[in-house]
């Protein structure tokens, strides 16, 4: 069972709940995480094999782009490899009836996660957590960490990869917010839609759990949207009327990705450019810039009135015969 959502979607606490709740986790030494902000649990195994992946593509887990889903991003070797190494940690899994993964990268690269699993034996089945995206916003300035903008933009790519990703699959949307007001309720309908028995087993361990959640924040305010455009009101409308069961329309996500994948795919180079410019910038002492920038300008004047230092020579190099 993979549990998909964002940074601070409170996927990890889902995650935790589910454990609780006789699932299982891989059992890999050292696996276990208990940093996330919602007290939940993650695993290191999934995170590094889910940055190793990123990094080799210049791809990162507050990478905006959706760099990862040009067709062209992974050949046949490569894949092969990336799913032969995850299968290898799923198939450390325990004997538990249903086993959870959660990480929130695993949503890029969902693709070769499911594929792996289904190599592995498992049927896979996904958790989908949704949660409003100005509590996300508030929840990563609390952590000191991406600024709104980028938040916002993270929030709308990690929804639309784990909607799109997963259709066709068996699975569940659960929005945060009704899982802190009712657990039990949210938890049944985990259940149902996936087919696998919960054991609340100590729920008073839960409601203890629940209710020390650091990351509580709740705003159920308009939505800010990004770029002058209302993708991410689109689809918080869309994928909050899926968690509470109601009707919905998945071309309104067809859509918004169409879209944001052309816009963020001609900014692609400029912003390319712009980290080239930065990284090289900084290691450049203003002295040597200036240098540089007369350089140019001598060049530039020379190739304008059509003068040739190799015809002419420079002040105090005369050219020499050989």
């Amino acid at each position: 069972m993979f549990v998909l959502g964002g940074a601070r979607s409170g996927s990890a606490a889902v995650a935790r709940l589910l454990a609780r709740c006789g699932a299982a986790l891989p059992a890999m030494p050292g696996d276990a995480r208990t940093d996330d902000m919602t007290g939940g649990r993650q695993l290191r195994t999934p995170r590094i094999i889910n940055d190793k992946i990123l990094r080799r593509h210049g791809s990162s887990g507050v990478d905006p782009t959706l760099r990862l889903q040009d067709e062209s991003t992974f050949d046949v070797e490569e894949r092969e490899a990336c799913v032969a190494e995850m299968k290898g940690f799923l198939a450390g899994a325990s004997n538990a009836p249903f086993v959870v993964i959660n990480d929130p990268r695993v949503s890029q690269l969902f693709g070769l996660w499911s594929e792996a699993a289904a190599a592995a034996g498992f049927d896979v089945a996904v958790v989908i957590v949704v949660r409003h995206p100005s509590e996300v916003v508030t929840s990563v300035a609390v952590g000191g960490a991406a600024l709104p903008e980028l938040s916002s933009a993270l929030w709308l790519k990690a929804n639309l990869l784990a909607e799109i990703e997963t259709r066709g699959m068996v699975r569940v949307f659960v929005d945060y917010a009704n899982l802190l007001q009712d657990w039990r309720r949210e938890l049944e309908r985990i259940s149902v839609a996936l087919g696998v028995e919960l054991d609340t087993g100590d729920e008073a361990a839960i409601e203890r759990s629940l209710k020390s959640n650091p990351d509580r924040q709740r705003d159920c305010g308009s939505v800010a949207d990004l770029a002058g455009a209302n993708w991410i009101s689109q689809v918080h409308e869309e994928l909050f009327l899926a968690a509470r069961d109601e009707p919905w329309d998945q071309s309104v996500l067809d859509h918004v990705f169409a879209a944001y994948q052309a816009s963020e795919r001609s900014f692609r180079p400029v912003f390319a450019i712009f980290e080239y410019l930065d990284k090289m910038n900084p290691h450049v002492r203003p002295s040597v810039m200036k240098m540089i920038d007369r350089a140019r300008v001598t060049a530039n004047r020379r190739r304008i009135t059509g003068s040739s230092p190799l015809r002419a020579g420079l002040p105090g190099w005369p050219l020499r015969r050989h």
